[in-house]
């Protein structure tokens, strides 16, 4: 009896699983699934700085996966442990995989009113407890130069 349910209980781990990761990569999937993925309403969008681009070309594809996969489910579901404040302005997207700590910093534009973008400015592998702070200071950074950039464009 005990080995029924546990089996049941893992059994739909399995299936909760499969369907996010419909939700989360759609292209994988049957085109019958598009409908479904418009129905369900997503947080925000993320658009990724070069840099951050650039980490995520040098890591592994397991790791890369890992990353984009949890980014994913930050959009649609809330997870601290997953997407967390980490400043007043910046924020991280934070992936555990096979004992290496990966971080994207991030933070909000929130000039679209209807559609928020989290701006990843690039990423690491922490090694330590706490954020480095030059890590933090890279990302204060490139977010200083977007909102110069934009502030630009605008008075064009």
């Amino acid at each position: 009896m005990i080995y029924s349910s546990r089996a049941r209980v893992i059994a739909r781990m399995k299936k909760s699983r499969h369907e996010m990761r419909k939700l989360l990569f759609p292209y994988m999937e049957t085109p019958t699934f598009d409908s479904q993925l418009e129905s369900t309403r997503l947080k925000f969008d993320v658009e990724y700085h070069s840099t951050a681009r650039k980490f995520l070309s040098d890591i592994g594809v397991k790791a890369r996966e890992k990353i984009y996969e949890n980014v994913n489910r930050c959009r649609v579901e809330q997870n601290p442990q997953l997407f967390k404040k980490v400043t007043d302005v910046l924020w991280e997207f934070r992936t555990n995989y096979q004992g290496l700590q990966y971080r994207l910093l991030a933070f909000w534009d929130k000039r679209i009113e209807n559609r928020p973008i989290v701006r990843v400015t690039h990423g690491f592998i922490k090694k330590t407890g706490k954020i480095p702070s030059h890590e933090l200071k890279r990302a204060r950074s490139i977010s200083k130069q977007f909102s110069q950039n934009m502030g630009h464009e605008k008075k064009a």
